[in-house]
């Protein structure tokens, strides 16, 4: 779905038209909602290459090398099934990662999508995944209808919310039915 898509789809579900908010809106919502979505439901995960030619201990400062990083998933030898040692620290919002070995090491870490500006627009396509597009204008209709029908904001809101626990990537309860199991009878009656 492209930025434009979705602001049409939240405009309609709010029953408005384009020129009863501020264009300086749309960008931000549509911005924030789908950053809610790479860092609390569908990840989008990516894979940074480092090469290592020497043993001394060599520290890589992630924020400042890869400007879409959000967070660390596993550090992995190019060619290897195990994950290598490694350690992290974060300070200052800088994020920092020390690989232990030689060689080439592929580093998968969740991102943040580009952000949605004036600039953008016209062609902005979102970049979390497909299934998770048909949410992000429940998110634009909530926010600019907030101020103006509590009711259809709620409602947008709720169906916003419902798709936000659909994505995320945390374990679901499951309920089972409590089987009673007796033991089976033995030679000696039990």
């Amino acid at each position: 779905m492209t930025y434009e898509e979705a602001i049409d789809t939240a405009l309609l579900l709010i029953d408005s038209e384009a020129d009863d908010f501020d264009e300086g809106l749309y960008p931000f919502y549509a911005d924030t909602a789908q950053k809610m979505i790479a860092m609390h439901g569908k990840h989008i995960k990516k894979i940074h290459t480092i090469t290592k030619t020497t043993e001394a201990e060599e520290e890589y400062i992630l924020t400042d090398l890869i400007t879409d990083f959000y967070k660390l998933v596993s550090i992995r030898e190019r060619g290897k099934i195990d994950a290598v040692e490694y350690y992290e620290h974060e300070e200052d919002n800088k994020f920092t990662v020390a690989i232990t070995g030689i060689g080439t090491f592929d580093l998968y870490y969740y991102a943040m999508p580009t952000t949605i500006d004036s600039t953008t627009l016209d062609i902005y396509e979102f970049e979390v995944p497909i299934e998770t597009h048909n949410a992000i204008p429940y998110y634009i209709g909530y926010a600019l209808a907030k101020t103006d029908d509590v009711a259809v904001s709620q409602m947008l809101f709720n169906e916003w919310n419902k798709y936000m626990s659909i994505f995320a990537d945390e374990p679901k309860v499951v309920q089972r039915k409590i089987i009673d199991r007796y033991p089976l009878k033995n030679s000696t009656g039990w």
